[in-house]
């Protein structure tokens, strides 16, 4: 039975959370999608001071709340969550039961096709964003993702510096 290389790579990625895990350290996400792809709607609607930034419209929110909000956030956690608890029961029978990769293929092919699902729904998101925003605010507001992203980085190391 032969490994497809996205599940080699969704077997590398459960091992290193399984590694981190046996360290005493815990991983900074739940589960990662296929590709890593920005979210910059949490950095667009978080405040009223990044809508006027960005120049938006009424209309323009309206349509991320109704057409962004509202469709994927419930949509993708869902998977997540899905993936999120098959990754717990594939982690139990690789450490306590000793299983092998050929044992859990039809484990890992479902999670690799969730993490699929959730890789295509996040485009999706993109795209109905890339439609909602001139093609100047949507870069804005990847911008905005980013800074926002860095600055949580930055606290995030700056509290583990400051517990040492």
């Amino acid at each position: 039975m032969k490994l497809t290389q996205i599940t080699k790579l969704t077997l590398a990625s459960l091992l290193m959370t399984m590694s981190l895990q046996a360290a005493g350290k815990k991983p900074e996400f739940n589960i990662h999608e296929l590709i890593n792809l920005p979210h910059p709607l949490q950095a667009i609607l978080k405040n009223e001071i990044n809508i006027k930034k960005l120049g938006l419209t009424q209309a323009q929110v309206d349509a991320l709340n109704t057409k962004m909000l509202a469709v994927y956030p419930p949509a993708i956690q869902g998977m997540m969550y899905k993936a999120s608890a098959l990754e717990e029961q594939i982690k139990i029978e690789v450490l306590k039961n000793n299983k092998t990769p050929n044992e859990l293929k039809d484990k890992i092919d479902t999670l690799e096709q969730i993490k699929r699902d959730v890789t295509t729904k996040h485009i999706e998101s993109l795209n109905v964003m890339a439609t909602i925003l001139s093609p100047k605010q949507y870069q804005q507001g990847l911008k905005l993702f980013a800074k926002m992203k860095a600055k949580k980085m930055y606290t995030k190391l700056k509290k583990q510096f400051e517990r040492k």
